[in-house]
């Protein structure tokens, strides 16, 4: 038993590291480790962690814009899908659809995928890191509609991260919460909704000082931007050039 536990962690581990590849922009190691992954998932008869190589490749072709060759592999995670009486890897290949309609900015389709994948989740909520990644596309749907709720799902998104030791999400997830307070603000004015933005920053601030070796480069650069737009609108001095000192930190990326 103690193998096939190692074996599983292993795995994970390899789809952790061709995602922090991805998110680094090095699509080619990416790439090269996913094929891998494809090859031993076909020996093994494993659908599960095929579907969920192809949903990843998925991410790495249209972070490149590469949308015909991301079209392909949702249709190859579909096929299988639809064939499998497992939920779990229908919500993966569900995942990969949503992914590549969020490239294309086809809303109403990540939200049907969305909620399919929360539906196909409902007796598995373990799988913490899909369920996040879901609820945020979630909101960042809401975030372009005129009476969304940006801040329900992005909330849900952070208190399912918070399982995981994806920081890279549980980062993401935090900025998405600022974002949404602050947007919130926008039309409440209301002192709270400012404050709330500034916990879920000064959170995100704590994260990337404790785990900064384990966050990539854009999630990083997205946070510094997000502190210093806060900070630049501060009267003090010191404030100000914290602001200065996170766009430099920008630059330096």
């Amino acid at each position: 038993i103690s193998v096939v536990v190692f074996s599983q962690k292993k795995i994970a581990q390899e789809f952790a590291i061709a995602d922090s590849l991805r998110l680094n922009n090095d699509f080619v190691s990416s790439s090269k480790k996913i094929s891998e992954l494809i090859q031993r998932s076909k020996k093994e008869k494993n659908e599960l962690n095929l579907v969920k190589s192809y949903s990843l490749n998925v991410l790495v072709l249209i972070n490149q814009n590469h949308f015909s060759s991301g079209r392909k592999y949702t249709d190859s995670a579909m096929y299988i899908a639809n064939t499998s009486a497992n939920p779990v890897v229908k919500a993966y290949a569900n995942f990969a659809e949503a992914s590549y309609f969020s490239s294309i900015n086809q809303y109403d389709k990540i939200v049907e995928k969305a909620n399919t994948i929360i539906d196909l989740l409902k007796d598995n909520q373990k799988e913490y890191e899909l369920l996040s990644r879901t609820n945020y596309l979630l909101y960042f749907v809401n975030l372009t509609w005129e009476n969304g709720n940006p801040l329900w799902y992005a909330q849900e998104a952070y208190r399912i991260a918070k399982k995981t030791t994806n920081y890279n999400l549980i980062i993401n997830c935090l900025m998405a919460n600022s974002i949404a307070y602050h947007y919130r603000y926008q039309k409440s004015k209301d002192e709270a909704d400012l404050k709330n933005k500034l916990i879920y920053l000064e959170k995100a601030e704590d994260i990337l000082l404790a785990h900064s070796n384990r966050i990539s480069g854009l999630s990083k650069a997205t946070a510094y931007f997000n502190f210093a737009e806060y900070l630049s609108a501060e009267k003090s001095t010191v404030s100000r050039n914290k602001a200065i000192n996170y766009l430099h930190n920008v630059l330096e990326l």
